[in-house]
């Protein structure tokens, strides 16, 4: 499409964008509250004021604050000094992480909003992804997330291809082409699904349904978690690859597709710094080998998928250099998911029971046959298939190979979507053997008085 067609588009969508901060105008927004957003109090506070840019309609459950476990340690909501303020008094909160959740009607619009935080009272405030009555990814949320990874690894994948694999090479204008759509539509699916994983767990955090999720305030997500940052980090690195990727075939450089590459490369490290990596002791091994396993898995089916997909059909002349280019390439990332995968597995699994009695080793062992399934897959298409392509005068042999590169690649993609489910998943804890009970000597019950019940209170998921 000629640049002078575009310009019209532009013009409405940056129409949308100016209109976008006034229709969000009309609605009450939280400005300032105390106590504040992941704040550590080292008194016990005595009420709870949340300060709004409209006027407000009081509800019943316009403000809820909740401890760990779920108890209710707030009273009724008021307005306090103006209609803008929301007021509500503690009914002494002990020491412990409390969640706020806040939720009343704009007085301008009559629209419902909402939102979450948290703050502690001598304890570290827990992050918003762990307030009360928050749950771990959902089963949508763990779909949207291997999208997200299998973009990314087309993204990552197709760029390593292009100046990895064909590096050197003449290529047609046919493959040219493919190769533009290929990275341009994954970039464009990557930052999409991206935006919606970060709306689907907001909305899980709120706890309000998705339709109404258009007025909650989702800042004490993006601005106060290890999640929130890397989506805004991800989002903005993933905005600027895109435009690298306009301007190379713009100028028809491959240049600004060098820089895009290392960019989607160090991205993916937000992958595992938001995860469960990146907690606990000596993190930073955890990080690093997640990091080369999700990275390497990904440039290996984003590889595959662009040799079978683009290149196989536009470009029959380089089959066999790009197969055999390719074939080294995968030896590589082969040795290093093996080895960072390896790694974790020792790192994250505390017996080797957990692989049987823990849901996280339940996918870990479907994830470890598929990833067996890929080696051997690869190990046939390298012992086998690589001989025979090397020798000339085997187009016909060569011409049917897309559909085992495809098989392989869809079977890498299931490793993808393990993946994307164990980065989000809490790993095994180390089990500790019970003390051995002592007797303790009890005071004596008055006739027909019956033992008080003993309260077990759960911790709280963690997401």
């Amino acid at each position: 499409m000629p640049l002078r067609r575009l310009l019209p588009l532009v013009i409405v969508a940056a129409a949308v964008a100016l209109a976008l901060p006034a229709l969000a105008a009309a609605h009450a927004i939280l400005g300032a509250s105390q106590p504040e957003p992941g704040q550590r109090l080292n008194t016990t506070p005595t009420r709870i004021e949340l300060h709004f840019s409209g006027p407000l309609k009081v509800l019943p459950t316009s403000i809820q604050v909740l401890s760990s476990t779920g108890q209710l340690v707030s009273g009724p909501p008021r307005l306090g000094e103006s209609d803008r303020v929301l007021v509500a008094d503690l009914l002494d909160p002990p020491k412990g992480g409390y969640t706020v959740r806040w939720r009343t009607l704009s007085a301008l619009d009559g629209h419902l909003v909402s939102g979450v935080y948290t703050f502690g009272v001598r304890y570290p405030a827990p992050p918003a992804t762990a307030a009360y009555g928050t749950t771990g990814p959902g089963s949508d949320e763990q779909v949207v997330r291997w999208v997200y990874f299998l973009a990314l690894a087309f993204l990552g994948g197709g760029l390593a291809f292009r100046l990895v694999v064909l590096r050197g090479l003449e290529l047609p204008p046919r493959l040219r082409r493919a190769l533009t759509i290929f990275l341009g539509a994954s970039v464009v699916v990557a930052l999409e699904v991206g935006i919606i994983g970060f709306l689907l767990r907001a909305s899980n955090v709120l706890q309000v349904p998705f339709s109404d999720f258009l007025y909650g305030d989702v800042s004490p997500l993006a601005n106060g978690t290890r999640f929130g940052q890397a989506f805004i980090a991800l989002t903005l690195g993933l905005v600027v690859v895109s435009a690298l990727i306009v301007l190379s075939w713009l100028s028809d450089s491959e240049r600004p597709l060098w820089i895009a590459l290392v960019l989607t490369l160090a991205l993916s490290s937000g992958l595992s710094l938001s995860g469960h990596s990146s907690t606990g002791p000596a993190a930073w091994g955890s990080v690093l080998a997640d990091y080369v396993h999700v990275a390497a898995a990904q440039v290996w089916v984003g590889g595959l998928s662009a040799l079978a997909l683009c290149l196989w059909w536009t470009a029959p002349e380089l089959r066999r250099t790009a197969f055999l280019r390719f074939s080294k390439l995968a030896t590589v990332l082969v040795v290093l998911v093996v080895g960072a995968g390896t790694y974790l597995t020792i790192r994250r699994l505390t017996a080797v029971t957990d692989l049987w009695e823990t849901t996280y080793g339940n996918v870990l062992i479907v994830k470890l046959l598929l990833v067996a399934l890929a080696l051997l897959w690869g190990g046939f298409h390298h012992t086998f298939v690589r001989p025979v392509v090397e020798q000339p005068g085997r187009d016909g042999f060569v011409g049917r190979l897309q559909r085992s590169l495809l098989g392989e690649s869809a079977v890498v993609a299931a490793v993808l979507l393990l993946a994307a489910i164990l980065v989000n998943s809490e790993p095994p804890v180390p089990k500790q053997a019970s003390p051995p009970a002592t007797p303790a000597a009890a005071a004596p019950l008055a006739p027909g008085v019956a033992p008080a019940p003993v309260s077990v209170t759960a911790a709280p998921v963690r997401p």
